[in-house]
């Protein structure tokens, strides 16, 4: 006899559910003061355990978390030697530079900074 359709919904929400809860990120972006206070080590036990592990710094401060936690950055823009742009790239031109700026970043994350209209569709 076949389930009910509620019931296969019910069992697809709560095996994703796990998978949600680890797919959590937190992102430091401040300055180095605020973000050291923001870190300090407390009751649970300090940046290795924050956020479960999935604490990354984005770039624009002085670095605060180790190279294994900081993110990249590319602009919509124009960029600049540390921030590479898109602007006037085609698909494969900014594919590239995603990919190096991803296998760059010690988290092997990048923030997108300065998307607009201009990359619509």
């Amino acid at each position: 006899m076949p389930r009910p359709l509620s019931a296969l919904l019910a069992l697809a929400v709560l095996a994703a559910a796990p998978a949600a809860a680890a797919a959590r990120v937190s992102i430091v972006y401040d300055e180095r003061g605020p973000a050291r206070t923001l870190l300090a080590p407390g009751p649970d036990g300090g940046v290795d355990t924050v956020a479960g592990g999935w604490l990354h710094q984005a770039p624009g401060a002085e670095d605060v978390l180790p190279p294994a936690r900081r993110a990249g950055k590319v602009s919509g823009g124009t960029g600049t030697a540390a921030t590479p742009g898109l602007r006037g790239r085609d698909a494969a031109g900014i594919e590239a530079v995603l990919t190096a700026a991803i296998r760059g970043s010690g988290a092997h994350v990048v923030f997108l900074d300065e998307l607009g209209p201009a990359y619509r569709g």
